[in-house]
This record gives structure tokens, C-alpha cells and sequence, in this order.
């Protein structure tokens, strides 16, 4: 699914890197419920407000998520922030401003920013692969 890639990433590989991470944050075990199968119970009364079928999420490339995981890692706050509240809460982004206190109008840049920082550790260190687009 994945091959190492020895020239800088280009945008769209960058932008699938950063999904395949959200995704792979979104998907870890959260804290605060039990692990066990009771977590999952609903009652009789909510069984019908399942709704459709949800068609299946692209596969987790889970190397490519730790690689960028330690790039993220190492980049400096709120571009950290930023980057984490984009990807992987998808957060509103004045919400996210409003937290890591910067202003509304640079959101755009910091985000921009923090994409080639992580871009650059990726590249600079060998830890960028390239998904295949599906």
C-alpha cells in the first residue's frame, strides 16, 4: 500500500498523508468509556435510528500514520494544534483560533504552514510514503 519515496511530497500526497493520520487518531480507543463490548449497547427503542449503511472508510496505512505522528510530534505549537484540530477533530476553525489564541484570519496561513513543516520532517528524515490514491 505504501513506497518510500526518496523526492518531496507533493500536495496531494501531503493531503492524503495528513487524512490517513486523522483517520488513524480518529479510529484509537478513546478514553473515558469502558473497553469492553457494553460500551457499544443501545436499547430496543434506538435499534431502528441506525439509518443507512455507511460505506466503508479507506484502509488505515498505519506505518505512513506513525510517520506522521512523529513529525507532528516535533512540530512547535499552535501549528500543532492547528494541524491536530484540522485533521483530526475537524474542528470549527474559529473554535480552534479562539483556543490556541490566534487570530482568525492567519487560521489559513498557520494550517498552510504547519502542512510544510510536516512536510519537510517527513522528507528530511525519510519518513514520507506515498499512498496510492483509490
Amino acid at each position: 500500500m505504501a513506497e518510500s519515496a526518496d523526492s518531496t511530497l507533493s500536495d496531494d500526497e501531503l493531503e492524503r498523508q495528513l487524512e490517513n493520520w486523522g483517520r488513524w487518531c480518529r479510529e484509537l480507543p478513546s478514553r473515558g468509556h469502558c473497553e469492553s463490548i457494553e460500551s457499544r449497547y443501545r436499547s430496543p427503542q434506538h435499534w431502528h435510528d441506525l439509518g443507512a449503511p455507511q460505506a466503508p472508510a479507506r484502509p488505515v496505512d498505519r506505518d505512513a500514520a506513525l510517520n506522521v505522528n512523529r513529525a507532528w510530534g516535533v512540530t512547535p505549537q499552535p501549528w500543532k494544534a492547528v494541524l491536530r484540530d484540522w485533521y483530526v477533530f475537524r474542528a470549527n476553525p474559529k473554535m480552534t483560533c479562539r483556543r490556541v489564541k490566534i487570530p482568525f484570519v492567519a487560521h489559513d496561513d498557520y494550517l498552510r504552514d504547519a502542512r510544510l513543516m510536516v512536510r519537510n520532517l517527513l522528507t528530511r528524515h525519510g519518513w514520507a510514503t506515498i499512498l496510492r490514491a483509490d
